[in-house]
């Protein structure tokens, strides 16, 4: 089976996989993103989606079908995602809220690190808390941040 990825600000192709994967579906805004992998039949089989704040993102969603799992679609469309907001974006940090250790273990594969919500950036901090259903507790936001590091030369 083929996929294929394509970005879109449209949320109505992702919706129903957000609210099986428990995830809150987002009002459609000019600063959210998402970048879709869809089947050949045209289903989605993941998705991932992004706000931009000035040179930062936040990973708001970042879901892939029950019938995807395993498959590595989760590390390659992160991957992408980190790509396109680090090379084509400029963004110096981005940010993700992650409630299991699974999650949160595969962001510090990537490079990510916990941070404690005081250490927030405020507009962040509002991000961030707005989308979580529930409280977030310590360590539960992670942060990877591009300061300083000279391009082509991180390898995430």
């Amino acid at each position: 089976m083929g996929y294929a990825l394509e970005a879109t600000s449209d949320t109505s192709s992702v919706a129903p996989l957000l609210r099986a994967c428990g995830l809150n579906v987002r009002e459609e805004s000019d600063d959210d993103f998402y970048h879709v992998v869809t089947t050949a039949p045209g289903g989605v089989a993941a998705c991932a989606g992004w706000t931009l704040i000035e040179h930062s993102a936040i990973i708001h969603s970042l879901a892939v079908a029950p019938t995807s799992r395993g498959s590595g679609l989760g590390v390659g469309i992160l991957a992408t995602v980190m790509s396109k907001l680090k090379e084509e974006l400029n963004v110096d940090a981005i940010y993700i809220s992650a409630k299991t250790n699974g999650v949160r273990r595969l962001f510090r594969n990537f490079g990510f690190f916990p941070l404690d919500l005081p250490d927030l950036p405020e507009d962040i901090s509002e991000l961030v808390k707005s989308d979580s259903a529930t409280a977030l507790e310590a360590g539960q936001v992670l942060a990877r941040s591009y300061d300083g590091i000279k391009r082509g030369f991180d390898k995430c």
